[in-house]
């Protein structure tokens, strides 16, 4: 059986992730789906948490890693050390370094993420579609991490920079992009395609929040490069 790992963007709760693994499952029936959640009430940056993914991966089995937003550096952290088992990476609205916004995270730790208005995070995460329940979804969702730890998380997100690590995957790269992404910029995709050759770009009409947005359509994307990046198996029939 092949397995999907899942790491969530900011929030590390992984509920954001409950539609397009609904979805997943509806298109591949025989796909086992691991959802990371990292800790709500610790403040953990990219080192600490690298350990606690490792050991959600599977063993003696085919598998895929999809690392959202926060969680693609990582992904690519993962994906370089060349994990047994590992068919493939997929990078949704992700990155492997923020250039352009480094000089924010110093500020971080002493200004709340809860000063952002509510339209603003709705423009920045759903663009055209924060009107939708989406919106309440996310804002129900982060009011359960401590913000203390979304500091954290982000001040971390701004400061990485894994582009190094790139050269060193040698499993099929999928990167989905945004065109509506008001978070990373279309460069941080770019950079991913020119420092992975064997990466596929997949650009939807979709905010930041892709696969929330648009769960059907990222699922038959992520489905399809998955029957693609390993041999036909009898789990993979379904794709």
């Amino acid at each position: 059986m092949t397995a999907l790992v899942l790491l969530p963007g900011l929030d590390g709760t992984g509920r954001l992730f409950d539609a397009f693994a609904t979805e997943m499952a509806v298109q591949h029936p025989g796909l086992e789906i691991i959802v990371a959640s990292y800790p709500v009430d610790e403040p953990l940056d990219y080192d600490a948490l690298e350990p606690m993914v490792r050991a959600l991966l599977p063993q003696g089995q085919p598998f895929f890693l999809l690392g959202e937003s926060f969680s693609g550096p990582l992904a690519i952290r993962l994906a370089a050390t060349q994990p047994p088992g590992l068919q493939g990476l997929i990078l949704s609205c992700s990155f492997a370094s923020m250039p352009g916004f480094g000089w924010l995270s110093p500020m971080l730790p002493t200004v709340p993420l809860s000063f952002l208005p509510t339209p603003l995070l709705g423009y920045l995460t759903l663009g055209r579609m924060s009107a939708s329940p989406l919106l309440d979804d996310l804002l129900e969702i982060l009011g359960t991490v401590d913000s203390a730890v979304l500091r954290t998380r982000a001040q971390a997100a701004m400061s990485i920079d894994c582009s190094a690590l790139l050269g060193r995957i040698q499993t099929p790269l999928l990167y989905l992009q945004a065109r509506n992404d008001h978070i990373v910029p279309e460069s941080a995709g770019l950079l991913v395609r020119r420092l992975a050759p064997q990466t596929q770009l997949k650009v939807f009409d979709a905010p930041h929040l892709l696969l929330q947005s648009l769960p059907v359509d990222a699922a038959l994307t992520v489905c399809g490069f998955m029957a693609a990046s390993q041999p036909v198996q009898a789990g993979m029939a379904a794709c």
